[in-house]
């Protein structure tokens, strides 16, 4: 009988040897366990899951791994990173096959969420933040998606959650004067990939969550984008937390967009210059950095980890005009809290609700980058709503991914991930769902009209910032923490018990 052609890995497969050079990973080292895909929220809505697509370039298949739909429907979620007992990042191998499409001019296999992409970058290098409305609507209209959340869109103006103009930024002309360095830099012949032969990763090691030291009593304080538009309420209750906590917040002046999510997945070396350049005016004031955004956090942690590399970091600085040090710590605003200042502070305590503390997935992973709290099981915003009087829920949804980053291209999908995840809230008895990250509590709060089923008849679930309920215990007044901005009410459930 003939035997069965077969195609062999080779370790001298060109396609092969430029992925495992420009992402740093052992890919040859995957054994197709199946881990990745089996975590991947996406796996069940593409052709090719994660593993498939790391075989694909174990077996130098060029055209199936820079052509497939993943690489552009990829949430960065990290989890195939977290559970692959083989320690490939393979969300970095995901990366880097939709950075080297895009250099090779391989038409995206999701067109529109590359137009996504584009419009987001250009919105940040025209006023150096993300103009919400304007993306979107430029959005569906370039993406053949023209009434794309058309129906959200009046309730969203009617609550003030989208600006109508864009912010004024006194650092604009600074942040496109990057822009211009950096394509400059990236139009030289290519030598070596940006950011060089990464390090393995190191091993498996205790969690160290990052806390505020009782000493340190001022902040460089970085918002980010969401906060000044779509998400002012979480803005205004941190702010109020931390004074009410004897805690100074300083707004770095000038900040720009971190370019998350949308920078790193086009640009390696734009995708750190911009956080970069926000470290740089944290440096200059002397101060630790904290943010309130895991998605900012996890692009200031990840730029602060990657410029390690002299190389990258000589790019980095070049882009900037000027040396970048990385001498910056960066807490995150759920670390940034002392749990026992918390309860100390206490003047209206929590007792009766009961919470899900819903962290989502860019404060705590990779864990080598976030440094900040365990992976899989995160504690920290559990122990500072216990200590103002709330019952928390051990469930297995806290890291789960919402879908947050299709909610604009892929509105269906990003609803089946939010369904599941306040469906198990619900079945557990929450009475709220409480979040530290804008895109999640948009996500969660903005499309609970067509989940009924999933929702039971209890109704809608009242998705809140943690910051709003430590405000709460904390004895500030309702009325100045917005709770009226949120489109699902949570007024009626805190009414119930007593809190409004």
């Amino acid at each position: 009988m003939k035997p069965r052609e077969t195609v062999a890995p080779s370790a001298m497969s060109p396609f092969l040897a430029r992925v495992a050079e420009h992402s740093g990973q052992a890919v040859m080292s995957c054994y197709q366990c199946g881990n990745c895909t089996a975590g991947c929220p996406m796996a069940h809505t593409v052709g090719l899951g994660p593993r498939q697509v790391i075989r694909a370039v174990q077996l130098g298949l060029r055209e199936a791994a820079l052509g497939n739909e993943l690489i552009w429907l990829c949430l960065g979620c990290q989890t195939c990173t977290v559970r692959c007992p083989r320690e490939i990042d393979v969300a970095a191998v995901m990366e880097t096959l939709r950075l080297l499409a895009i250099g090779e001019g391989v038409k995206p296999a999701i067109r529109d969420v590359a137009i996504l992409h584009r419009l987001l970058l250009e919105s940040v290098k025209r006023t150096g933040r993300v103009y919400e409305l304007a993306v979107g609507g430029l959005y569906n209209l370039l993406g053949g998606r023209p009434l794309t959340n058309a129906d959200l869109l009046p309730r969203l103006l009617a609550r003030g959650k989208l600006g109508l103009f864009p912010a004024r930024n006194k650092g604009a002309r600074k942040v496109s004067a990057v822009y211009g360095r950096v394509a400059q830099i990236e139009a030289r012949p290519v030598t070596e990939p940006i950011g060089g032969k990464a390090a393995s990763r190191p091993g498996p090691r205790a969690p160290a969550p990052i806390t505020r030291d009782a000493a340190v009593r001022s902040y460089a304080y970085y918002p980010g984008c969401s906060l000044g538009a779509s998400a002012r309420e979480y803005d205004v209750s941190t702010r109020l937390v931390f004074a009410r906590l004897g805690v100074e917040l300083r707004e770095l002046e000038g900040w720009n967009c971190c370019g998350a999510s949308s920078a790193h997945t086009t640009s390696k070396l734009l995708g750190h210059a911009l956080p970069a350049r926000n470290l740089q005016l944290a440096e200059e004031m002397g101060l630790p950095l904290t943010t309130p955004c895991p998605a900012c956090f996890s692009r200031l942690q990840s730029t602060r980890h990657a410029l390690r590399n002299s190389q990258l970091s000589g790019q980095v600085s070049e882009a900037l005009g000027r040396e970048f040090r990385n001498q910056v710590p960066v807490v995150p605003i759920l670390g940034a809290i002392r749990a026992e200042e918390v309860a100390a502070a206490v003047r209206r305590p929590l007792a009766g609700l009961k919470v899900a503390c819903y962290y989502g997935c860019l404060f705590v992973r990779p864990r080598e980058v976030a440094q900040f709290d365990d992976e899989e099981n995160p504690q920290t915003m559990d122990w500072l709503l216990a200590a103002a009087g709330a019952e928390t829920i051990d469930w297995a949804f806290k890291t789960e991914c919402c879908g947050a980053s299709l909610r604009v291209p892929r509105p269906a999908l990003a609803a089946q991930l939010t369904g599941r995840v306040l469906a198990a809230a619900r079945r557990l008895g929450a009475d709220c769902v409480a979040v530290a990250c804008p895109m999640c509590q948009a996500n969660l709060d903005q499309r609970q009209e067509g989940m009924a089923e999933a929702l039971s008849e209890r109704g809608a679930m009242p998705v809140l910032y943690f910051t709003q309920l430590l405000a709460l215990a904390l004895g500030l007044p309702p009325a100045e923490l917005m709770f009226e901005k949120n489109l699902t009410d949570p007024l009626p459930m805190l009414r119930a018990k007593g809190f409004a």
